[in-house]
């Protein structure tokens, strides 16, 4: 049997809930809900959020270290 460690894991369980917030938020931006509004602050901390993932991502292309880039985003 094959060891696993607990970041593996963990990274496994980080991944299912980023992509069922993902999955949400979508959801949030395409149908259709009335009156509510999503706050400029909520849209702001995820802009800056994937513009942070970007910004480290497209650094690492050149060098290719993705150890580095995997590091950062655990």
């Amino acid at each position: 049997m094959i060891p696993v460690a607990a970041n593996d894991v963990a990274f496994s369980i980080h991944a299912v809930f980023v992509t069922i917030s993902s999955i949400i938020f979508f959801q949030i931006v395409i149908y259709d809900r009335g009156d509510q509004n999503v706050s400029k602050i909520s849209i702001s901390i995820v802009c800056v959020a994937w513009l942070f993932a970007g910004v480290c991502f497209f650094t690492t292309l050149p060098n290719h270290s993705w150890l580095w880039l995997i590091s950062i985003f655990k």
